[in-house]
């Protein structure tokens, strides 16, 4: 079997961007089809900001993801106990009542704003609100993909951001394993909102299983929905080897709180490579090369935005470019801007490849 030419760490990556892209690019087409309701979600999002951080805690704390919290319990009904506990905050009941006010306030706009912008299909509007800034990203990744840095750290492949184990032999002689990672994208990404999952996983551990009259045991059953395509086997592996290992670990538990050592087993191996789509699914960041191209091109269509023509927005977007790449020319800027209008022009919801 060929290796693959890419790294973990690189897929990743490749895999962030290109989610951050197809939101970038569905935003701008967004505001173009339906400016309205796109304006009013952002203009909903950033009352919803102002609502929260007007409402801090005893301890001056303020539920910095309340507006995430109140969109997704609308669009797609998550918990808003759970999402407040995942925030970390103290005095949850306080952050609590506050959500609950927000939504009360709230809740019908942001259903009538779901069922407006068709254009949002397939993303959370607790992503879709929210404006990255394309120069922000520009610079980070122009800055990670530099040879000396990479160097300096040791990162894998062209835009690996973490490095191979590296030994580093302390003061005192000790060696120590270490691993080099490059800073983090500043943008947000954009998670997936596909379909649910056509599939569920049952333990006998939990849950009193019984086929044709016999109770199962010590097992795992899986089930698959008739009406669903069949999922994805890794992604099968993955939640099945998850929940085999915690049962296990449970188990392991409460040998050891007997007093007796748990059984040296293997656990299963898990790889999170698993849950991404395959490398052919990507279409704009396959590459170094095509990640900067796109780049330049959704930096120029943020300041197409406020600028009174073309020529302007690319005379701009070079020379900002220029204080991040001095071999940057405006012909690359204007090639990638004609790029990413035409990915805006012809953007299709139904085309995301997660839906």
């Amino acid at each position: 079997m060929p290796k693959p030419n890419h790294t973990e760490s690189e897929l990743f990556l490749k895999d962030q961007m290109e989610r951050l892209f197809l939101l970038e690019i569905a935003q701008r087409s967004a505001r173009l089809t339906e400016p309205k309701a796109f304006r009013l979600l952002c203009l909903l999002r950033q009352r919803l900001e102002i609502f929260f951080a007007s409402r801090p805690d005893q301890d001056m704390d303020v539920l910095e993801n309340g507006p995430d919290i109140v969109f997704d319990f609308v669009q797609l009904g998550v918990s808003v106990t759970q999402g407040i506990i995942l925030s970390g905050v103290d005095h949850k009941e306080f952050h609590k009542t506050s959500v609950n006010y927000a939504l009360n306030r709230f809740a019908r706009r942001i259903a009538f704003i779901e069922a407006a912008l068709l254009g949002a299909q397939g993303f959370r509007l607790a992503d879709f609100s929210h404006i990255n800034k394309m120069i922000v990203v520009a610079d980070w990744w122009y800055y990670i993909t530099d040879e000396t840095f990479r160097a300096d750290l040791s990162l894998e492949g062209k835009i690996g951001t973490v490095s191979k184990p590296l030994l580093e032999i302390k003061k005192d002689g000790r060696k120590v394993s270490k691993i080099n990672v490059a800073p983090i994208c500043p943008a947000r990404i954009p998670l997936r909102m596909g379909r649910s999952r056509s599939f569920e996983t049952f333990d006998t551990e939990n849950n009193n299983i019984t086929i044709d009259g016999f109770k199962v045991q010590n097992s795992l059953v899986l089930t698959l929905d008739l009406d669903e395509p069949l999922p994805d086997l890794a992604q099968l592996r993955y939640h099945l080897a998850s929940r085999k290992n915690s049962l296990q670990a449970k188990r392991d538990l409460a040998v050891f709180k007997a007093g007796n050592l748990p059984p040296d087993r293997q656990r299963e191996e898990i790889n999170f490579t698993w849950l991404l789509p395959p490398t052919e699914t990507l279409g704009l960041a396959t590459g170094e090369k095509s990640i900067t191209v796109m780049l330049r091109g959704l930096v120029c269509l943020e300041n197409r935005a406020t600028s009174d023509s073309d020529v302007e927005a690319i005379k701009r977007s070079t020379e900002a470019l220029e204080l991040l790449d001095k071999t940057i020319t405006y012909e690359q800027v204007e090639y990638a801007f004609n790029q990413a209008r035409e990915k805006v022009k012809y953007y299709n919801p139904n085309c995301i490849p997660w839906l």
